[in-house]
């Protein structure tokens, strides 16, 4: 079967859950890894069906955005799969999300419900969600807990209170399903838009190219409140017929006990978690060999790491992707070391890159360039003020902003990134938001945050900043208290603050951010402040 008709066989979820559960019904279809719940096809189709039912009988949600900020739970995949089977737009959302980003939500998506979790890692999102209620237009909101049994009776009850506005779908004329948000060089999110064709191409030329199959089974650490872990960890994962098993919270232990326990052969994942799982197995002196597939990408990953996975039995695949044009290119598991570890591989099937020059003609191999994308996972479009604005030109490529060569084999090696954007564990940080929530506190009177190499994170948030009294230890990690106080996401706070005199400028008054990371990156400052 090829791409296409993988894509197409995916178009209705129930669908899909329906062949697996006709097959296989006992076959465990989601795992928890911090609860050990185990849920079959048949129990999964029923809970989607109810929902689905009941969404519908509450008056529909077709072609309107669903915001879903739930954690990686049963729950959040039975919500997912209810919302994209009603034919509605669902928006995923992280769980680290604060009011400054849903407030942005609220008012580009105009979601007809939200959804989040009533508390969840000390945090009470149910407070949150009611004092944006209370300030702003009426939010259509529901809290769902871990092993809710009336799932379905919570979210109609929610749209039953009413929603404004007209769908997405109607709004743009277009046919999405999906809308991510992800952070780019403004301190506003981009709004990328996915339609079932692209990303259920993008997954079908991920299967084909890593020979997955029903057999394998999936470790989703990823957040399902983003692309990697809804598109290449839930979405893939029930489309095969795989096991998903689901890590809540980030723990290397954890994460090596699940992977062992439901012999996970296959994820997608940012090099933080490779990191973590290959220093346990290497301090213990053990290897195994059920993680046959490490998809890695979203940020650098260094070869040592690659060859470090290596000896202890787990095959890294390097891959390049982003959330408008999803996989692009990546390595397929018989691919030899010293390839997997230089490059992000091929394309995917399905997928054209290519690396031009500033004028727009293309390179030769060997030579950097922007790289471009043409294919059917490239996004329906971005979420403007005025309705849609496309990626592509004429010819159906895309920009990515970001620089590579292409080898004499095919192979794309990423130079460097022209977005200024900071890749913390696989998340993207706008530095200017950053820098914004910084000068909104009180006695900073300049601010400017860069991004500098981490061995497990691949870059850390670092921030210079310049105040106008003492800046004791005490007064740094204050600071840092408030600008989160300010609704900034915590994935976004500075792991290291640094005290400056002065930051260096331009002569056009241009922070010159080159400079401050080379000096942070040579150790020419001493850390004022660490993150403990």
């Amino acid at each position: 079967m090829d791409v296409n008709e993988r894509a197409e066989e995916g178009r209705s979820v129930v669908a899909t859950l329906r062949r697996h559960a006709e097959e296989e019904p006992e076959k465990v279809a989601v795992v928890e890894g911090k609860t050990g719940r185990a849920v079959s096809y048949a129990a999964l189709l029923a809970d989607v069906e109810r929902c689905v039912a009941t969404l519908r009988s509450a008056g529909g949600i077709d072609g309107s955005v669903v915001s879903v900020q739930l954690p990686n739970w049963y729950e959040t995949v039975v919500v997912d799969c209810a919302v994209l089977e009603c034919g509605a737009v669902l928006n995923p959302l992280l769980p680290g999300y604060r009011r400054n980003e849903l407030e942005g939500v609220r008012e580009r998506a105009k979601p007809a419900l939200m959804v989040s979790p009533r508390h969840y890692r000390n945090f009470d999102f149910a407070a949150m969600y009611e004092a944006m209620d209370r300030d702003g237009l009426p939010i259509a909101h529901v809290t769902i807990e871990q092993g809710q049994g009336d799932l379905a009776d919570a979210l109609a009850g929610a749209l039953a209170a009413g929603r404004g506005g007209v769908p997405l779908n109607q709004r743009l004329g277009i046919e999405a399903s999906e809308l991510i948000f992800t952070s780019g060089t403004q301190a506003a999110p981009k709004g990328v838009l996915h339609s079932e064709r692209t990303v259920g191409s993008n997954i079908a030329g991920m299967a084909e190219a890593l020979s997955l199959t029903r057999d394998d089974v999936v470790w989703v650490p990823s957040p399902v409140g983003h692309s990697t872990g809804l598109n290449f960890g839930v979405r893939l994962g029930l489309t095969l017929g795989c096991t998903v098993a689901l890590q809540d919270v980030w723990d290397p232990e954890d994460g090596l006990k699940l992977i062992e326990s439901a012999r996970c052969s296959y994820t997608l994942a940012a090099p933080t978690f490779l990191r973590g799982i290959v220093d346990l197995l290497r301090a213990s002196g053990t290897s195994h060999g059920y993680l046959r597939a490490y998809t890695c990408g979203g940020a650098p990953v260094p070869p040592a790491l690659v060859d470090e996975a290596d000896d202890v039995g787990m095959k890294v695949l390097r891959l390049y992707g982003s959330t408008e044009a999803l996989v692009m290119t990546c390595h397929r598991p018989e691919a030899p070391l010293a390839d997997r570890r230089a490059s992000d591989g091929p394309p995917l099937p399905g997928i054209d890159v290519r690396v031009v020059t500033e004028a727009g003609g293309e390179e030769d191999r060997g030579v950097a360039g922007e790289i471009e994308v043409r294919g059917t996972s490239v996004c329906v479009g971005l979420l403007t003020d005025g309705g849609l604005r496309s990626l592509t030109t004429d010819g159906g490529w895309a920009r990515t902003e970001d620089i590579g060569v292409l080898g004499e084999e095919g192979y794309l090696r990423i130079v460097d990134r022209k977005k200024e954007i900071i890749i913390r564990g696989g998340m993207n940080i706008s530095a200017s938001e950053v820098e914004h929530a910084l000068l909104g506190v009180e006695g900073v009177t300049d601010a400017a945050v860069v991004g500098v190499a981490d061995e497990r994170l691949g870059e850390q948030c670092c921030a210079c900043i310049v105040v106008d009294d003492h800046a004791s230890e005490e007064r740094l990690a204050d600071i840092v208290r408030q600008a989160a106080d300010s609704g900034l996401a915590t994935y976004k706070l500075p792991e290291q603050v640094y005290a400056v005199a002065q930051l260096p400028r331009t002569a056009t008054g241009k922070v010159q951010k080159h400079v401050l990371r080379s000096v942070v990156e040579d150790g020419r400052f001493h850390a004022s402040w660490r993150r403990g």
